[in-house]
């Protein structure tokens, strides 16, 4: 995290160092907050307030060259802003806003360094080995470590997973093919051991997009990478039998028929039909933030953590309990606006990827809000992608972007 705070500030001046230290805290960020932070007012928020100061620094910038989708995002953090005026919970309220308007800090460097050549590439090296050798290092020694919601935790090599998809971009070799491909699947067999259901499934849909785009640029030897991949993820996982058989056995919970609903999702099935019921009543919201309260005064027989202030656990379920038509209407615009990115690009390789953002936000909303950095980092970096020229015009066109992305 120390390297990536530095990082970070240097890239006021160099922004490609200062993508790569935001890239570092980003992926490290649900373990350094696991681990080192507290529920005080500063350490819980250091990257938040880091990326606001970016956006200070940088907002003239930013206001020229924001477009439709940064926009979509924006109108959605006006309105978390200005329902905090109406929440039970201004508190709550917040840190949530908080973790969502942070997201510009990213963009403000990203702009300024996507056009470079290989930045994408040492992007996704750089994080897909520090969640590889970081998982490792955590699950040899998660004995004498702090206890870490493995929710919390899974985000780690989901960063890096993200990044590597982000890294095929610029791929120019089969070498490179091959080690970003080997990352990505020791970064999945960390997300599979912790347990993390909704974390594994989007894992599971970045490892399409990367074998799809193996199979395409790698051509005949696409298919000998992926089963060599596969081959390691497989006696990596078995190096740690406990933990295989206890994240299988929490899998197996999903499709158990003797179980009830509420039992196989932990108790979130319940809190997703208590957020219902809130929205039913308060079709505008209860307020950003609001939903601990309004949960713990939902009146539903047997239902489950009844009475007490709960967290929504799902981005969708949250804003459409506190934030009503309104927020559910923007965010659906803002995670759709990817896959409509997709449809408007010629280069096949940026609209799997325009497709992916959009379903693995999709996906990741249902079982996280949105404090995870990670999350935000993808999206930013999926739009700078999109923005920058040498893919959207004549600059390079799609066809050589396909022959430069070529095994040699």
């Amino acid at each position: 995290s120390g390297l990536g705070l530095v990082a970070a500030f240097i890239g006021i001046e160099r922004p490609f160092l200062g993508i790569l230290g935001l890239g570092i805290l980003a992926t490290l960020d649900s373990v350094s907050r696991g681990l080192l932070a507290d529920d005080g007012l500063w350490r819980w928020n250091t990257l938040n307030f880091l990326l606001l100061g970016i956006i200070v620094l940088h907002l003239p910038s930013l206001v020229k060259k924001v477009d439709s989708q940064h926009l979509a995002l924006l109108f959605f953090i006006l309105l978390l802003a200005l329902e905090l005026l109406v929440t039970d919970d201004p508190k709550n309220g917040i840190q949530h806003l908080l973790g969502v308007a942070s997201a510009f800090g990213f963009t403000a460097y990203l702009l300024r360094t996507a056009p470079f050549s290989r930045t994408w590439y040492w992007f996704g090296m750089v994080n897909g080995f520090l969640g590889a050798t970081g998982g490792a290092l955590y699950y040899l020694n998660s004995a004498d470590l702090p206890y870490i919601n493995p929710n919390a935790f899974a985000h780690f090599p989901l960063g890096a997973i993200f990044s590597v998809c982000l890294a095929l971009v610029e791929v120019r070799s089969t070498r490179e093919m091959r080690n970003l491909t080997i990352l990505a699947a020791l970064n999945v067999v960390w997300v599979f051991l912790s347990g993390s259901r909704g974390s594994l499934i989007v894992a599971a849909l970045c490892g399409l997009y990367i074998a799809s785009r193996v199979k395409a640029i790698a051509r005949g030897k696409g298919v000998l990478i992926i089963l060599v991949v596969l081959g390691i993820a497989i006696v990596v996982s078995g190096a740690f039998p406990g933990l295989r058989t206890s994240a299988s056995d929490r899998f197996a919970k999903l499709f158990d028929s003797e179980r009830s609903i509420a039992n196989r999702t932990s108790g979130r099935s319940d809190i997703a039909f208590a957020g219902w019921k809130i929205f039913r009543s308060n079709p505008l919201g209860v307020g950003t933030g609001g939903f601990d309260v309004a949960y713990s005064q939902v009146d539903i027989e047997g239902l489950a953590f009844a009475g007490l202030h709960k967290q929504a656990h799902s981005a969708w379920i949250k804003i459409l309990a506190e934030n009503g038509i309104p927020g559910i209407v923007l965010l659906v615009i803002f995670v759709g606006s990817f896959a409509r990115a997709a449809l408007r690009t010629r280069v096949r390789g940026l609209r799997g990827l325009g497709f992916l953002t959009t379903m693995a936000l999709s996906v990741a909303f249902l079982s996280t809000e949105f404090q995870s950095k990670d999350l935000w980092l993808f999206a930013m970096s999926v739009i700078a992608v999109f923005q920058d020229k040498r893919w959207m015009t004549g600059v390079e066109t799609a066809r050589e972007l396909e022959l430069n992305l070529a095994v040699a």
